[in-house]
């Protein structure tokens, strides 16, 4: 392979080690404290995918799965908290809370924070899960958002219509943002950047607010409709989609509108954004990609006959999609399916990119895990190493003495024994 030569052996092994493409943790709903939904990961051979394992939980799952290179954390319906071995599916323990999970947990460094169906923020040591604190918002309503966190503050949007801020390290309530006219479910994001400290999220009323992440006083607020989607920071623009079928790009400073475009349908889902385009799915099982800076759909395909309400991940080449027909592998040039899982299970879980593995649940309980066949023979990558013809040489002419040299002993030897014999 142009590039690489034997006279480097030891990059070659390194290479071969580390040329499968390996995704970091997904800590969060939607993977960071943007709410990108963006992975690094590239798949060379979409054919070597396989599901590597899978684990059954004891309900529906609804949200995505998040974990780290050791551990994947994962809710259920039934209020159950399951923590698996991250390579091998492996039950390590559970936690049990009253109410439903309809999120997904956090995981900011040696603890996970859960947030459930009865208003109770929990967190936990992620390596016993022995429990730090609790507290119960407001007057108890569904949490149907996931927790983030900013600078050792945990950010929680209820369906009591109110935003909380609490002490990461004893759960205290730092302040609530009650100017809301509706139930929110949307999962926050921040912005810090042209002297602001920005907490965003959509609400029920048809609004998207931005408030101050450190009083929790409103900065300003944007009038669409009804906002299911969770808002999208990249740069200065902020993307989100609501229940009359636009997806809408502002400007975060000031919340003035930049873009919207109206798709076919309601859209649920939070669209992924990389800063060059946007991808979405909607309720009449439609995908769109569209240009994130003026919002002009690049495609469009129908992959579901169904609604699609999870929220995608973009990465270099494909985009992952999960739906009723379970998790699918999009071109990312033009929209077409190129692999598909169908377990045979709808699946409510968006899809997440753990340590080089991708992983979805269902409504039947299951989480699967699905990476590279590890039987696969992985060809080491192109690291550029300019071709010198005589520098070759020399190697050859070096290698060429070695292996003489070497030959030379041998024989030696054998004489030797020969002769004593």
């Amino acid at each position: 392979m142009k590039g690489v030569r034997a006279r480097y052996p030891a990059i070659i092994i390194l290479l071969i080690l580390i040329s499968v493409p390996v995704s970091g943790g997904w800590t969060s709903f939607r993977a960071d404290d943007r709410n990108s939904g963006t992975s690094d990961l590239y798949i060379d051979d979409l054919s070597s995918l396989e599901v590597r394992w899978e684990y059954r939980g004891d309900s529906a799952i609804q949200m995505a799965i998040v974990g780290n290179e050791d551990r994947v954390i994962f809710n259920t319906m039934n209020g159950s908290i399951y923590i698996l071995d991250t390579d091998t599916g492996a039950f390590v323990y559970k936690r049990q809370v009253s109410g439903p999970l309809y999120n997904s947990p956090l995981i900011d460094g040696d603890r996970f924070i859960v947030a459930t169906g009865s208003g109770e923020v929990i967190s936990y040591l992620l390596e016993n899960g022995v429990k730090l604190w609790n507290v119960t918002l407001g007057d108890g309503g569904q949490i149907r958002s996931s927790p983030k966190i900013m600078d050792g503050s945990v950010l929680v949007s209820s369906y009591d219509s109110n935003v909380y801020s609490l002490n990461a390290e004893n759960g205290e309530i730092e302040w609530t943002f009650t100017g809301c006219g509706g139930q929110i479910h949307t999962t926050v994001t921040f912005y810090q950047g042209n002297d602001l400290d920005l907490v965003i999220f959509g609400s029920c009323d048809g609004n998207l607010y931005a408030i101050d992440r450190t009083s929790g006083a409103l900065v300003w607020n944007f009038t669409a409709e009804y906002i299911p989607s969770s808002p999208v920071v990249v740069d200065d623009l902020v993307y989100f989609g609501s229940f009359d079928g636009s997806i809408t790009c502002l400007d975060v400073v000031n919340g003035l509108s930049k873009w919207s475009t109206p798709l076919s349908s309601s859209i649920y889902s939070s669209a992924s954004v990389d800063g060059e385009v946007l991808c979405v799915g909607t309720d009449e099982g439609k995908f769109y990609l569209l240009d994130s800076l003026n919002g002009d759909i690049i495609w469009e395909m129908r992959i579901s006959e169904g609604s699609i309400e999870t929220s995608p991940v973009l990465m270099k080449e494909h985009v992952l999609v999960t739906s009723g027909d379970g998790l699918q592998i999009l071109s990312r040039k033009n929209g077409s399916i190129v692999r598909g899982f169908e377990h045979g299970d709808s699946s409510d879980s968006s899809p997440s990119v753990i340590d080089g593995l991708i992983f979805s649940g269902d409504s039947n309980g299951y989480v699967r895990a699905v990476g590279i066949d590890e039987k696969e023979t992985i060809e080491p990558l192109d690291i550029g190493i300019e071709d010198d013809p005589g520098r070759d040489l020399l190697t050859l002419i070096i290698g060429s003495f070695l292996i003489i040299g070497i030959g030379i002993i041998l024989y030696i030897g054998y004489l030797k024994i020969r002769r004593s014999e």
